[in-house]
């Protein structure tokens, strides 16, 4: 949870070999603080130019949940970094 997921951008033809339009970059440190980040905006990156932008939304889905104990409190979760985590692309320009 403290690298960077680099989605890479492809733009699609019919005739021709698909070309790359650049890398969009997101932190996934920050899901620890806000599991659920919708409508993103992140920069489409190449040569380190801005060539577009990407919409999406992150969510962040740990696999342990807290059990609840026989007096009503939540048992403490171990540390872990394993979870699912949902991209959903809105759009790309």
């Amino acid at each position: 949870m403290t690298d960077a997921l680099a989605l890479t951008v492809m733009d699609f033809n019919d005739h021709r070999k698909d070309t790359e339009l650049g890398v969009a970059n997101f932190d996934l440190a920050s899901l620890q603080a806000d599991a659920e980040q919708e409508d993103l905006k992140l920069p489409i990156l190449k040569a380190g130019k801005t060539m577009g932008e990407l919409r999406s939304s992150i969510n962040f889905y740990p696999v342990l949940q807290p059990a609840k104990l026989a007096d009503g409190t939540l048992d403490a979760v171990p540390e872990t970094r394993s979870g699912i985590c949902r991209i959903t692309i809105h759009q790309a320009k």
